[in-house]
């Protein structure tokens, strides 16, 4: 191929003049392939993309980099560090020094329930023994007491 002709496709990127015709003919070549053939061509098709890749990405670099320079900027101007992104809730001021919710009911030998989560089941046998699940609430005065 004569690398002095190019031309733009219609992506925009630069084609050699013939290329479109000689793509279709490698194309029909590759029916013809074996596969461990195909495996090669395959393996050496990306590493010569992985080559013009970075060869495209310097070369835009490169003209970023003067363009800048020629406005008096540095490639730092144009994207500034940023800070690594924070994942996850906001952590506590109080770093966990909540107070445990006070006592509501209190059972006959003592035990104690906030009233929060699963029935204790000192309180079901009372229930299931015809009590009152009232008879058991703390009034406010023995809940501070109980909270201390």
């Amino acid at each position: 191929m004569v690398d002095s002709e190019r031309k733009r496709d219609a992506k925009g990127h630069f084609v050699q003049v013939g290329q479109e015709s000689n793509s279709k003919a490698v194309l029909e070549m590759l029916d013809m392939l074996s596969v461990p053939a195909l495996h090669e061509v395959i393996q050496r098709a990306e590493e010569l993309r992985t080559q013009k890749l970075d060869g495209a990405k310097q070369e835009f670099l490169a003209r970023v980099k003067a363009e800048a320079e020629g406005l008096g900027l540095s490639l730092a101007d144009l994207a500034p560090a940023a800070q690594p992104a924070r994942r996850g809730r906001k952590p506590r001021e109080d770093k966990g020094t909540r107070a445990s919710p006070p006592v509501k009911y209190r059972g006959p030998n003592g035990e104690t329930w906030t009233g929060r989560g699963r029935q204790p089941n000192w309180l079901g046998e009372m229930e299931a023994q015809g009590r009152q699940r009232d008879e058991f609430l703390v009034d406010k005065g023995q809940q501070a007491e109980a909270a201390e």
